[in-house]
C-alpha cells in the first residue's frame, strides 16, 4: 500500500531504486569486462602459460559472456516482486536497456577475438601463398574463401593486419591494397632463407586503440537492432557462437517485452 502511494505520487520506493541501481552497476561492470577482458588476454598471450593465469583468463571469459544473462534473470525476477505495477514496468525497461548494452559488450568481445584471428589467418594465407609462388608451386594467389570474423558488415577492425603493413606511405583510406603489395609484405614474414640474407619476423597483430570506441558503438547499434528485432541486414552474425548469442538476445528481449505488455494491457496497477 505504501509503495503504491509513493508510485502515484511520483516517488520511487527504496526497493525499486535499489533494483535500478543494481542494474546500472551490473551494466557498467559488464561493459568494463567486455571491453577489457579479451583485449587484455590477447595482448598478453605470451604471459598466459601457468595454471593461475589460465584460470584467471577462463574466469574472465565466462564472466564476460555470462553477465548479460545474469542481468536478464535479475530483471525478470525483480519485476515479479511485490511492488507497484508502474515501478515493475520501470524495472523491466531498465532491464531492457541493461541487456541491450551488455550484449553490445559481448559482441564487442567477439569482435576483438575474431578480428585477432582474422588478422593472423589473413597474414598466414598470404605468407604461404608468397612462399609457394617463390618455390614455383603455384602461379598466382588462390582465392581466399575463409573469413574468421564473428560478424559480417563490421566496418572497424580492432587489430592491424597485413594490409596495414602493405600500404604505401601515402594511401587513401578507402583504397584496397593490391595483391602484389600484400605479397611483398608477406615475404617479410615468410620462412627464413639463407639466400635472402636476413631472418624474417613472424607476423603479430597490434591492437588499435583508436578503433575501440567506434567498434563498440557499432556493436551497440547491432544490439539495439537485434533487441528490437528490426533486422536491417547491415551487420550479420557469421560464426556459430555469435549466432547463438544473437538468438539468446532475441529470446530474452521478447520475454521482457511480454512482461512489459502484461503491465500495460493487463493493468496490473488496478
Amino acid at each position: 500500500m505504501r509503495s503504491t502511494r509513493r508510485a502515484r505520487a511520483g516517488v520511487l520506493s527504496q526497493t525499486t531504486t535499489a533494483t535500478i541501481g543494481h542494474l546500472a552497476l551490473a551494466t557498467l561492470i559488464s561493459a568494463i569486462l567486455s571491453i577489457g577482458s579479451f583485449e587484455l588476454i590477447l595482448r598478453n598471450t605470451f604471459y598466459i602459460r601457468d595454471s593461475s593465469t589460465i584460470f584467471i583468463s577462463i574466469a574472465l571469459a565466462f564472466a564476460t559472456v555470462g553477465m548479460p544473462f545474469a542481468i536478464a534473470i535479475y530483471a525478470a525476477r525483480a519485476a515479479f516482486r511485490r511492488r507497484a505495477a508502474r515501478e515493475g514496468l520501470l524495472v523491466i525497461y531498465a532491464g531492457y536497456v541493461a541487456v541491450t548494452i551488455s550484449f553490445a559488450g559481448v559482441y564487442y568481445s567477439f569482435n576483438v577475438i575474431s578480428d585477432y584471428h582474422e588478422a593472423r589467418d589473413f597474414a598466414d594465407f598470404y605468407i604461404h601463398s608468397a612462399t609457394h609462388i617463390d618455390d614455383g608451386l603455384i602461379q598466382a594467389v588462390p582465392e581466399r574463401v575463409r573469413d574468421e570474423r564473428a560478424f559480417s558488415g563490421m566496418r572497424h577492425s580492432t587489430w592491424t593486419g597485413l594490409a596495414d603493413e602493405a600500404k604505401p606511405t601515402f594511401w587513401h583510406p578507402s583504397a584496397r591494397v593490391s595483391t602484389p603489395l600484400l605479397l611483398e609484405a608477406a615475404r617479410r614474414h615468410g620462412p627464413w632463407s639463407a639466400a635472402q640474407g636476413k631472418k624474417q619476423t613472424a607476423f603479430q597483430p597490434t591492437f588499435r586503440e583508436e578503433e575501440r570506441l567506434p567498434s563498440f558503438l557499432q556493436c551497440l547499434h547491432f544490439s539495439v537492432v537485434t533487441m528490437a528485432t528490426v533486422g536491417y541486414g547491415d551487420v550479420n552474425p557469421h560464426k556459430w557462437y555469435s549466432q547463438i548469442a544473437v538468438d539468446m538476445q532475441i529470446i530474452i528481449g521478447q520475454i521482457l517485452v511480454v512482461f512489459a505488455l502484461g503491465c500495460v494491457l493487463g493493468r496490473w496497477w488496478d
